[in-house]
């Protein structure tokens, strides 16, 4: 039973994470999009993904975005506003309020790479350590992207 709920965990995962990662710069697509996307109700979809992965939709969808963010900041060459865009805030300011939070240093102190180490364990939740690790892993290995490894990431996080 327990593997059984685990697999139907990632398979849940798996699925928003795609809608997620295919509608990233739409900064409209929020908890009735994906719901509507994976053919569930707002209610049906938040109580599932509550128990899946103890948060809730909105906040899964803002972790996704900002946890791409990283991404794309620390491997690309373009600015925190375009980042910003690009994974669906419609505001520059906000994203920088959000990613704060999360992270505890802004997206241009991830961009200009004055965090000595992203992976150091006195700054880092297991959350951004599995993304860290994807991170390194993907750029090892040809950087794959998330596309083919959004499942992967929960794996590691949820179960």
């Amino acid at each position: 039973m327990g593997m059984q709920r685990n697999s139907s965990k990632k398979t849940l995962v798996d699925k928003l994470s795609i809608e997620i990662e295919s509608n990233l710069n739409n900064d409209q697509f929020g908890v009735d999009s994906l719901a509507q996307a994976v053919g569930m109700s707002r209610s049906s979809l938040h109580r599932k993904l509550n128990k899946a992965v103890g948060i809730s939709t909105s906040q899964f969808i803002r972790e996704y975005r900002l946890k791409r963010s990283l991404e794309i900041l620390t491997s690309e060459d373009i600015t925190a506003s375009e980042t910003a865009y690009r994974v669906g805030f419609s505001s520059p300011t906000y994203f920088n309020t959000c990613f704060h939070n999360f992270y505890g240093y802004t997206p241009g102190e991830a961009k200009s790479g004055i965090i000595a180490e992203v992976d150091s364990p006195s700054v880092q939740t297991s959350t951004e350590a599995a993304w860290v690790n994807l991170k390194n892993y993907n750029t090892k290995k040809n950087n794959l992207g998330i596309h083919c490894c959004a499942g992967s990431i929960f794996d590691l996080l949820f179960l």
